[in-house]
């Protein structure tokens, strides 16, 4: 009984379903065919590929090809690419990660639009996914650009893990925002993780030596670099100096600007 009312039931949903699509006019009036149903959005043919501006900290940058055809969204891929040209993502490693941006792309190819993270523990994933994702729809609506980038704000750490005769390592830390230096961070530890301060000896006599304070000096040479697409070395020659330029040029060695035409893997793109 209680089948044979759930199979009634279903008829006469279908049947409000057909009765409402009459209302709406779907059905062809001339031909008696039911109308195709617009897309919520219809975009330019073509692929369409969207770089990060650089690398990341850790050598590798994301990037995104999308495919249009018959004016709809009908592909997407989405990795990373190291420095020495191999992804980072695929089906032999990073499972969770390749099987959530595979749900992404699927939510994606059917709502022809952004959709909302669903799992917490990818955020940084993303949020990577979306920006690049973003600028892709935009590219995708007006046909005009089918290579874009996307500026990642991106910090970039460099460590000297040999303490110094004093016992203390140093931690540089580069933020970049709009392709452009915004943040630096320079601090020196102990082996206890104890950071460096004007009461210490050695810095005592840094300040004796040399008749400057050890934080308006280094911060000096920090600022010159704000601003700035590259962190600019000290042209002293302190101890100081020299650690903080070979920190420097580690993270100028990190922030590189992703070139894609370097890749064999996009030697076809403007085909």
């Amino acid at each position: 009984m209680k089948k044979l009312f759930s199979i009634l039931l279903a008829l006469i949903l279908t049947l409000v379903i057909f009765t409402a699509c009459g209302k709406n006019n779907v059905n062809d009036r001339d031909s008696g065919k039911i109308k195709d149903f617009k897309v919520k959005h219809e975009y330019v043919d073509g692929n369409y590929y969207i770089f990060a501006e650089k690398f990341d900290n850790d050598s590798k940058a994301p990037y995104m090809k999308l495919t249009v055809k018959n004016k709809i969204l009908t592909s997407i891929y989405f990795n990373y690419l190291s420095t020495n040209g191999t992804l980072y993502l695929s089906d032999n490693n990073n499972n969770e990660t390749w099987f959530y941006i595979k749900t992404l792309n699927t939510a994606v190819l059917q709502n022809q639009d952004n959709v909302k993270n669903t799992n917490q523990d990818f955020e940084y994933v993303y949020k990577t996914y979306n920006e690049l994702l973003s600028e892709g729809l935009k590219s995708i609506k007006n046909g005009k650009n089918n290579i874009s980038y996307v500026d990642f704000a991106t910090t970039y750490t460099a460590q000297n893990y040999k303490y110094d005769k004093n016992g203390y390592d140093a931690t540089l830390k580069v933020t970049y925002e709009n392709n452009k230096i915004s943040k630096i961070s320079y601090t020196k530890k102990d082996s206890s993780g104890n950071i460096i301060t004007s009461n210490n000896s050695y810095l005592k006599k840094f300040k004796d030596t040399n008749n400057i304070n050890y934080q308006k000096y280094i911060q000096n040479v920090i600022d010159l670099s704000i601003g700035e697409d590259k962190v600019r070395q000290s042209l002293n020659d302190l101890d100081i100096d020299k650690e903080y330029n070979i920190l420097a040029r580690k993270i100028n060695a990190k922030a590189i600007d992703f070139d894609y035409t370097k890749y064999e893997i996009f030697n076809n793109i403007n085909m």
